[in-house]
């Protein structure tokens, strides 16, 4: 019993770190309220309360992957992180005068965002093979609750004082005590010679298929972001479907389903095997194209739920993928390699949006449906390739994972 408890404070303490991973994206809804309160500083820069945080994490990520579970403990990291968040994350309640000194705090707390990158690894190094894709699931399910839940919270926030929209930047104290009590660490991987490593057939070193799972990641959150969070409220005002409100409602629907889907992750890839990358990549093309071609309510809800789904499942697969195929001492690095690659496919997403304004020009439509458009032939590329090219991990690591619930 006792074992049991203390596995379940390990797991709770992970899936908390998950629930805060994106603390760099959590002030979006104040953007407004800061601008108004900054009316001399230039847009861009106010953004600069969400971007920077994203781009500062991806190299501490990269630095992260390689230093734990040998130079540096998981526990260690994840307190670090943790600490680097509060402080950066709460001192512009309390020192509020400069949006310069807001954006410094920002960078704080980035380095804190990237410490947390060590996450999956943890899990696929912490949990018995057989939970591995449940745990991998209900992390991609912690991290968009917590990115869901933080939409509402700050903005509420925001409107009784710009500065105590950072409050919400208190919410990993809770997270540093479920580490303190319940987070154990993984034992440490063995020093293997290289001239064993070599006799016993592996490397040591990362495989094409880690660095395809990363350019996967960068390449369906680079293409699709603008469809569903950045060019959402110029579509809904340009074709009058609703209010921001309602924009607001159905773009909910984009995570709510991936919610979903990720609860039953272990399931879903024990039934489509290697073909649940194509299938899912297929469903937000559907996505895509409905939100594309038909501009009614219905067609709009259905095309977020799609591809909420299949987008989110994509990216518990590349995780536990990576865990399947990166060699032991190399989990992190993949893992975390993955993550940046996130972080920075959203910086790209604006680039990604003029490029294909440049490329495309569609008739009658608004600028930002030339990006829908590019979505949808990125994922039709994406699809084809992994009909044709069989992704997955080696048979005999992948069967272990899923055929875990026989």
């Amino acid at each position: 019993m006792k074992k049991t408890s203390s596995n379940l404070l390990n797991y709770i303490a992970v899936l908390a770190i998950c629930c805060f991973a994106g603390a760099g994206n959590y002030m979006n809804a104040a953007m407004n309220t800061f601008q108004q309160a900054f009316p001399s500083i230039d847009q861009s820069t106010i953004m600069m309360v969400s971007t920077l945080p994203c781009i500062i994490a991806v190299p501490v990520m990269l630095l992260c992957g390689r230093l734990v579970g040998r130079k540096v403990s998981y526990r260690a990291i994840s307190i670090l992180g943790t600490v680097l968040i509060v402080t950066g994350g709460l001192l512009p309640v309390f020192v509020n005068g400069s949006w310069y000194f807001v954006l410094a705090c920002r960078a704080l707390l980035g380095i804190g965002a990237g410490c947390y990158g060590v996450r999956n690894s943890f899990i696929i190094r912490s949990v018995p093979p057989k939970e591995v894709i449940r745990l991998t699931g209900y992390s991609t399910v912690a991290l968009t609750i917590g990115g869901t839940a933080s939409g509402p919270i700050v903005g509420a926030l925001a409107a009784k004082g710009w500065n105590l929209a950072f409050l919400y930047n208190a919410v990993p104290i809770l997270i540093l005590v479920l580490v303190l009590i319940g987070m154990k660490e993984p034992e440490r991987l063995p020093e293997i010679p290289a001239s064993e490593r070599k006799a016993s057939g592996g490397t040591g070193k990362l495989s094409w298929k880690i660095y395809f799972y990363a350019a996967t990641q960068l390449l369906i959150i680079g293409t699709l972001y603008p469809m569903t969070v950045s060019g959402v409220s110029i579509f809904f005002d340009a074709y009058d479907l609703g209010s921001p409100a309602v924009a607001g409602t159905v773009m909910s629907l984009f995570p709510l389903l991936g919610i979903i889907g990720n609860l039953f992750l272990h399931r879903i890839m024990r039934l489509l095997g290697r073909f649940t990358i194509p299938a899912m990549t297929f469903l937000v093309i559907i996505g895509a194209a409905l939100c594309l071609f038909s501009r009614t309510m219905v067609s709009v809800c259905l095309s977020y739920s799609l591809a909420g789904f299949g987008y989110h499942i994509i990216i518990g697969v590349l995780q536990v993928y990576n865990g399947m195929e990166a060699p032991p001492e190399k989990l992190a690095v993949g893992s975390t390699m993955i993550l940046a690659c996130k972080s920075i496919g959203i910086f790209l997403s604006s680039y990604f949006i003029s490029a294909c304004a440049g490329l495309f020009s569609l008739p009658g439509r608004i600028s930002v449906e030339n990006a829908f458009l590019g979505c949808l032939i990125v994922y039709a590329l994406l699809t084809v390739f992994t009909l044709v090219v069989n992704v997955t991990p080696k048979v005999n690591r992948a069967a272990a994972e899923t055929g875990s619930d026989h």
